[in-house]
């Protein structure tokens, strides 16, 4: 871990000396996930962005000439049973494709994208927050490269199958297990037709995947940044009580409001991220499951070798497990990390008397008068109540 911790300050500082600002850095990684998204028609993170764009019709079209051609198939194959779980493991593509398209071009995408940019302003100029800034920055764009790798490998591995295989055995392979109807894809121009066909949705399938889950880390990663942000002013915060100077109490209000206002902005982040990927990650989550369980099933019960599917069981199980892991960090550091350092704030005996005697686990705050004026913008707006004499504020 040390070594790859080295690594990545190691590659943060040689783009620190790229770009002029952390906002630079990810505006630039931002640039190339557009790239991909063009091919799509899907680039959001665009101002002027509209649905009713010519290559997001195409794509659509292709998605239900896609889904066509594979029930077609299924009725074809019948009785197959491996050919049959091909085509049905390669409509979960499709499920997704239209899950995800439906997610990540919604404007709701498009107002979080505008608010992540908003917090690389560093308005204290603290070091700290400038460091934490950078890091996230410096995630998002390793994320790209390290994205471009994979799914370049795996296009390749996609390619050298169907055109080796079909080369080296005694029949023709084509990517997926649909085929067009009365085009006999065993023989040589069968072969052509289908294969060029389903290369473009192999190409859709290489920008939309990397596309969408590059924006996924991206929106992880901003809520994981703004936790840092908030933990590092409560550090700040604690050390200005602790020092006890009467002449610092307008530098610690200025802090416990950057605090609340802070916390309340990440909350309804994370309330804005739950309500534009629940249905996504609903049907998304669902078809990679069936997807990998099918595919694993082929594999075990095939003749042949099915590099496909193993490059399907591959993908969905990185793309699965990507997301538990991003979850998991988000929520420990959330819950442990956060919540830890509240803690550690506390501390001080004016601290208690302000923030006051922090119940972590009913997220209630004790009220003195000083407590009491400073959230009273916040209590007319009801971001916080008055419950028996005790201001409730969420932590959660």
């Amino acid at each position: 871990m040390h070594a790859i911790k080295r690594s990545f300050v190691r590659q943060r500082n040689l783009w620190s000396c790229e770009f002029k600002n952390p906002k630079a850095m990810y505006e630039s990684a931002c640039a190339n996930v557009t790239t991909l998204a063009f091919v799509c028609g899907t680039e959001r993170f665009c101002p002027h962005y509209s649905r009713r764009n010519s290559r997001l019709i195409l794509l659509l079209i292709d998605i239900t000439l896609y889904l066509v051609l594979s029930f077609w198939c299924v009725t074809v194959l019948w009785g197959q049973l491996n050919d049959v779980i091909f085509c049905f493991v390669t409509m979960g593509g499709a499920v997704q494709a239209i899950a995800k398209i439906t997610c990540y071009t919604d404007k709701q995408f498009y107002d979080l994208h505008l608010g992540n940019l908003q917090n690389f302003e560093n308005e204290r100029k603290f070091e700290e927050v400038e460091d934490a800034l950078w890091n996230v920055a410096a995630t998002c764009k390793l994320s790209v490269q390290i994205s471009k790798i994979l799914y370049n490998t795996m296009l390749i591995l996609v390619l050298m199958y169907s055109i080796g295989g079909s080369i080296m055995s005694d029949h023709y392979v084509l990517i997926f297990g649909y085929f067009f109807p009365w085009i006999n894809p065993d023989t040589f121009v069968g072969y052509l037709v289908n294969f060029t066909y389903q290369s473009t949705f192999l190409v859709y399938a290489y920008c939309g995947l990397q596309y969408t889950d590059l924006c996924f880390l991206f929106l992880v990663m901003h809520a994981y940044g703004q936790l840092d942000t908030m933990i590092i002013y409560l550090r700040k915060f604690d050390l200005l009580l602790k020092a006890g100077f009467p002449s610092e109490r307008s530098t610690m209000n200025v802090l416990f409001d950057d605090i609340i206002k802070k916390h309340i902005k990440h909350t309804q982040y994370l309330s804005g991220m739950n309500k534009l990927l629940k249905f996504g990650i609903l049907f998304n989550t669902k078809s990679l499951v069936a997807q990998s369980v099918f595919s694993c099933f082929v594999l075990a019960t095939a003749e042949e070798i099915w590099y496909t599917g193993l490059v399907i069981v591959v993908l969905a199980t990185v793309q699965i497990f990507g997301a538990c892991i991003l979850g998991t960090l988000l929520s420990s550091k959330k819950n442990d990390r956060f919540r830890r350092e509240m803690l550690f704030a506390c501390n001080s005996v004016e601290l208690l008397q302000i923030l006051a005697e922090l119940k972590i686990n009913q997220g209630v705050f004790k009220i003195t008068d000083w407590v009491e004026s400073k959230l009273e913008p916040y209590i007319s707006k009801g971001h916080v109540t008055f419950v028996n004499n005790s201001v409730s504020l969420s932590l959660k």
